[in-house]
């Protein structure tokens, strides 16, 4: 077998056998369920309405318990809809219609092998590198890209078609064919159809075109085929959601207030910081490993020997070792999630994408394609950390999510300074480069496989809940956990969900059940959560009984430890 086909058959075997082992009818987190849902609604509705059914409208129509909440969701002409955009959803529907709901993970599959191939050609058309199989192979099983491949996100979508426009806007400059040129915009302004975020980087290419001083051609074309490629976007969103920014960016622009100067600076850095730097909810302990992390890539910028950069790699390398210590020994993985997703401890490959290379060799890319991708991404992170909300960067995710679509762009810089790290070692007689540079693609391979074993275990339990909420006879659910309707998203429309947050909620829902039919009822809770009902006072108010109660835990993921009680009324008086 020629060598250059086994990265490429890595790589499938990996999805297929994620595609066969991962559970379909689970999903990591709302976020995936919250677009599930609408997925389904637009099959059931036949496309033709953006409105989402809710099930328990029957016993709820003033929606007061309704599980589909904001601010994912609001309500408009008695209806609910959702904020997300409808693009990624409609074509998911498909699918869904075609492959059951395991069609919501076809696209994110589809996009990894995608990135594959053309980081595939980039590495090896326009950067001229040997190996570029490997790179392209380690751009996905050695960043967070892998991840997002499994968990049905569209985020690797956006960078397929963000790494697209690169590849043509390459091919321009080296060929010297305008036309390279309209395509990149194309594909630059495709890649917000999936990601309102991208405008930010349409944003940023056209900024790093006037620094580099591009062509004037190069730029106009650039920009005519970014502005005919989103038109028809801004038509379809003017029709189907009100507005050509889409709901997404509307609801984001429409946002009132804010902070004063002084501290929106400060939460715009936590944000940066965050999204580059997280890997500890002990925040002492994350400068810490954040300097020890950063300092090679700081210390390449000096005129120091090498044997005090190869002791500063030494020091990253036991400030990521003491990451992964941290992350294997927690608790409670799947919430701990939300402070290890720095893009540096998430993927520290792409540590390498920011490096100087004391002898770079400027003949393998004398259009300075190199420079421009990196300037871009550089604006890229500061201007998109700058437009975020102070929550955007919290959340149980891998890696740095609103980054996600620059992973690829990222990935071409790293192993393009790996490859030349490595010929500069070779050339000088450094044994201890290479060495560092294995070791650090080793971690960063195994904390992507640590990501996909976290997203299975985490499945698998959704997938018990799910098993278990089918199999239950009680036709009303009942829930004081506010993630748990939206992430049963495969089974949302053939249950009856209820969302409660307090007593008088739980005591006007439960009348309404009791002078109805006096049906029975699950009651989902969590002692995670402090607004659960004490199932004493139930049993005591309502004259009901428990006639089962099961507990669901799984070890180190504590934070989704649930409790499913059923209840049945012991009288049939009113």
């Amino acid at each position: 077998m020629p060598r250059k086909k086994i990265p490429w058959l890595t790589l499938l075997t990996l999805l297929l056998s994620g595609a066969l082992i991962l559970p379909t009818r689970s999903v990591w987190v709302t976020d995936v369920g919250i677009k599930s849902i609408f997925s389904q609604s637009l099959l059931r509705n036949k496309f033709n309405s953006l409105a989402i059914p809710y099930p328990g409208r029957f016993l709820d129509p003033p929606l007061n318990f309704t599980p589909l909440r904001p601010p994912e969701f609001i309500v408009k002409d008695g209806q609910i809809h959702t904020i997300v955009n409808f693009l990624y959803p409609m074509v998911n529907a498909f699918l869904i219609s075609l492959l059951g709901f395991r069609g919501i993970y076809l696209l994110s599959y589809l996009s990894l092998v995608l990135i594959y191939i053309f980081s595939y050609l980039t590495l090896r058309d326009v950067f001229q590198d040997k190996t570029p199989a490997l790179g392209a192979l380690l751009i996905c099983i050695g960043t967070s890209l892998l991840f997002y491949g499994f968990s049905g996100w569209e985020y690797n979508l956006a960078g397929v078609f963000a790494l697209l426009s690169f590849y043509f806007f390459s091919l321009g400059e080296k060929k010297q064919q305008q036309i390279w040129h309209f395509w990149s915009g194309a594909a630059l302004g495709a890649s917000v159809w999936w990601r309102e975020e991208l405008y930010v980087l349409i944003f940023v290419s056209f900024l790093t075109c006037l620094i580099q001083r591009r062509n004037g051609k190069t730029v106009f074309l650039n920009l005519l085929g970014v502005f005919l490629s989103l038109i028809p976007l801004w038509f379809a969103q003017s029709i189907m959601e009100g507005g050509f920014l889409g709901r997404p960016l509307q609801a984001y622009l429409m946002k009132k207030g804010g902070p004063d100067i002084g501290v929106s600076l400060f939460l715009k850095f936590r944000i940066f910081y965050g999204w580059l730097f997280s890997a500890q909810e002990n925040q002492p302990l994350n400068f810490v490993l954040a300097v020890l992390i950063i300092l090679p890539v700081l210390l390449s910028f000096s005129q120091l020997k090498q044997k005090w950069l190869n002791f500063s790699w030494f020091a990253a390398i036991l400030g990521l070792m003491t990451y992964c210590f941290f992350l294997l020994i927690n608790p409670n993985q799947f919430y701990n999630t939300q402070f290890t997703n720095g893009l540096f401890f998430s993927s520290p490959l792409l540590l390498f994408a920011f490096l100087k290379v004391k002898h770079h060799t400027p003949d393998l890319d004398p259009d300075n394609l190199a420079k421009h991708l990196l300037l871009a991404n550089l604006l890229f992170v500061i201007f998109i950390a700058w437009a975020a909300n102070p929550n955007s960067g919290r959340g149980m995710h891998i890696g740095a999510r609103h980054l996600i679509p620059v992973y690829p762009l990222l990935g071409l810089l790293a192993w393009l300074k790996i490859s030349e790290l490595c010929q500069s070692a070779r050339q000088a007689g450094d044994r201890v480069m290479p060495v560092t540079v294995a070791l650090v693609l080793i971690l960063s391979v195994g904390l992507q496989g640590y990501s996909v074993a976290l997203l299975a275990r985490k499945k698998i339990f959704s997938q018990k809940i799910i098993k278990a909420i089918t199999a239950d006879q009680s036709p009303n659910i009942i829930t004081s956990v506010w993630w748990l309707p939206v992430e049963m998203s495969s089974v949302f429309f053939q249950e009856n969900f209820f969302y409660i947050d307090n007593l008088a909620k739980m005591e006007l829902l439960v009348k309404r059940i009791a002078r109805r039919k006096r049906e029975d009822f699950l009651y989902i809770t969590s002692p995670n959560y402090a607004n659960s009902i004490p199932n004493s006072y139930l049993r005591d108010k309502w004259r009901v009984e428990i006639t089962a109660r099961k507990t669901f835990a799984a070890p180190r993921l504590n934070l989704l430890k649930l409790t499913l009680v059923n209840f049945h009324f012991k009288d049939t008086n009113g």
